[in-house]
């Protein structure tokens, strides 16, 4: 008997009973992992609980005006100085942000309030940044949500704290999730650090009020290479000198001007005098222009004077003036009506002087004698610039630091000046000018004591106070919004 086989079919023995378990065990293993895989994936929004409200609280920021910029997140353990010290990324970092932010705000404006903006941040960048780093230190050590927020420049600033609810995640992996997915095992609490920055608005009407005014706008023509050395002249004159040409011009201070000066009668007041060139030491007092050469002693004498109703400079008088020559005064301060006194900032040394205009403006000494001292309090490296204020008030200043002293003259006694009285006492005066902390910065005083400018000749930035007598500690103060 012939017996038939399937060719296509080859016989086999089946497989032994272990083998079968291991297979069935492994592919049923694989069902499960899946499918518990499955189950927690689809199970993941359950975490709702531990759902971030991150994105809520900075709605509720923007919804409110703020224009921000936001740190790293830092956790409870986080050293908070390193947080602080590195939210902005490094030198010129705070700059960068801030002034991100003034073009965000300003961004559907023209462009003139954008410059406008970024000119008043400038100046106070550096009380901006002092006030920031100290608020973010203390509002993030407190570990909970908070915020600061303050005027700077017309601009309102805020920095603060943002608290989140967060996660502690770990990765599981999906295979139908295109890799896998985070866990939320537990909630934990993040803080964000934050910047934001606002344009005020007007109580009243609720429009939008512009920066400051008479944050160092920017006299167009008076700055470097056109003029070095700019002085005032008596309580309303500015003037322009260059000491290469011998160019001068003359303004009008108009604090009602939100440039701060004009043109008078509308026209400009300029010439030239040989005779300026080469000046070293240049001060205006109530009616004069006095410049010395330092190399030689050599002083010449202009009065402004009106020419058809126009103010020009018209030379007095010339003389020699020896203590300069020699080198043991540097400086000239004018101490108010035909007062000034010769000074020496390296040593301290000091003689007063008396302008006498009509005796061809010969520089004679005071009183009975001449007066001379040593300022041991006003010399360098400390306070390394002096200017008097109406004949009553003497200030040190150092542009460098910001750091400024104050003192009474008493032209009866010696040394002429004094700590002023305060409740009886005197006691020492002084401080920091934050905004006129520059080594560029000049100061121009007004003769008469009504007020100070501070200027910056490489850019021709500049900035008006009010001089207020019966404010001891706090003697500058803005002057009235112009009209």
């Amino acid at each position: 008997m012939h017996l038939r086989t399937n060719p296509t079919t080859p016989n086999r023995s089946p497989a032994p009973r272990s083998v079968r378990a291991i297979t069935l065990a492994r592919t049923s293993g694989f069902l499960v992992l899946a499918l518990l895989l499955l189950v927690a994936g689809a199970a993941s929004p359950a975490d709702a609980d531990f759902k971030t409200n991150k994105w809520e609280k900075r709605k509720a920021l923007a919804a409110e005006g703020w224009h921000a910029e936001y740190g790293g997140k830092i956790n409870e353990t986080d050293m908070i100085g390193i947080a602080v010290s590195t939210y902005f990324g490094g030198p010129g970092g705070f700059q960068a942000s801030v002034m991100a932010l003034v073009k965000r705000m300003y961004a559907s404006t023209k462009a003139a309030a954008e410059r406008a903006a970024e000119r008043a941040v400038e100046v106070v960048l550096e009380d901006l940044r002092a006030w920031v780093i100290s608020q973010l230190e203390r509002l993030a050590g407190a570990k909970t949500d908070g915020h600061e927020t303050k005027l700077f420049g017309g601009i309102e600033v805020r920095v603060g704290v943002h608290e989140y609810n967060g996660k502690n995640r770990q990765w599981f992996p999906n295979f139908s999730r295109r890799g896998g997915y985070y866990k939320t095992l537990s909630k934990t609490l993040e803080y964000q650090l934050y910047i934001a920055l606002r344009r005020p608005r007007d109580p009243k009407t609720g429009e939008f009020v512009g920066p400051e005014p008479l944050i160092y706008p920017t006299w167009s023509r008076l700055h470097l290479p056109e003029y070095q050395q700019a002085i005032a002249v008596g309580e309303r004159q500015l003037v322009g000198l260059n000491t290469v040409t011998g160019a001068w011009r003359i303004w009008e201070v108009d604090l009602t001007q939100a440039s701060g000066t004009r043109n008078p009668h509308g026209r400009v007041a300029q010439g030239k005098d040989a005779r300026l060139r080469g000046a070293d030491v240049i001060v205006g007092t109530r009616k004069h222009v006095l410049a010395i050469r330092r190399e030689t002693g050599g002083f010449q004498l202009w009065t402004v004077v009106a020419r058809r109703g126009m103010p020009m400079l018209r030379r007095t008088a010339s003389g020699v003036f020896t203590r300069f020559k020699d080198g043991r005064y540097s400086q000239l301060v004018h101490l108010g009506t035909d007062l000034l006194v010769a000074w020496n900032p390296r040593t301290g040394a000091n003689r007063l002087l008396r302008l006498d205009a009509k005796n061809k403006g010969v520089l004679v000494g005071t009183r009975a004698g001449l007066k001379s001292g040593n300022w041991t309090a006003l010399r360098s490296p400390k306070l390394t610039q002096a200017f008097g204020m109406g004949g009553k008030h003497l200030f040190g200043w150092n542009p460098g630091t910001g750091a400024w002293r104050r003192w009474a003259l008493d032209m009866d006694q010696t040394p002429v000046w004094r700590n002023p009285s305060k409740g009886g006492k005197e006691r020492r005066i002084g401080g920091t000018w934050t905004r006129l902390r520059h080594p560029l910065v000049r100061v121009i005083a007004s003769p008469d004591g009504g007020w100070i400018a501070g200027w910056d000749p490489v850019r021709g930035q500049f900035r008006f106070w009010l001089f207020k007598d019966n404010e001891l500690d706090a003697p500058m103060i803005n002057p009235p919004a112009p009209k």
